[in-house]
């Protein structure tokens, strides 16, 4: 059971400071490569090569394990049909309704919108 607060111990502590809020945006990019990879069941070195970049770092990004620029998420939404955009929201709002992801059918023209939501 010690264990158990040490760990939420350290969850709340990342949680309240920038590498908390900037791993959670490494997850944001990685869930949307992985849901996008899976529904256009491409492979992770067709969508670096279209990224243009290195399959190692593409590998990289999906598991969360690197820091990245805003031009490399562009590349690799660009390869991926999509646009990005920063959605920011105050640390009190976590209490409210998560926002509901909108998807479509492959049968329609409507582009796929992925939402990633985190509890604290």
């Amino acid at each position: 059971m010690a264990n158990t607060r040490v760990l939420l111990d350290l969850i709340e502590k990342f949680d309240e400071n920038f590498e908390g809020l900037a791993y959670d945006l490494r997850l944001d990019l990685a869930d949307i490569v992985v849901l996008a990879l899976n529904e256009r069941k491409w492979t992770q070195n067709q969508l670096a090569q279209m990224a243009g970049m290195k399959p190692a770092m593409l590998t990289r990004i999906i598991h969360a394990q690197t820091n990245f620029t805003a031009d490399t998420a562009a590349k690799i939404l660009f390869a991926l049909g999509m646009k990005g955009k920063l959605v920011a929201t105050p640390k009190d709002a976590s209490e409210a309704a998560p926002p509901q992801p909108k998807a479509t059918g492959p049968s329609t023209a409507e582009p796929v919108t992925y939402v990633r939501t985190c509890y604290g």
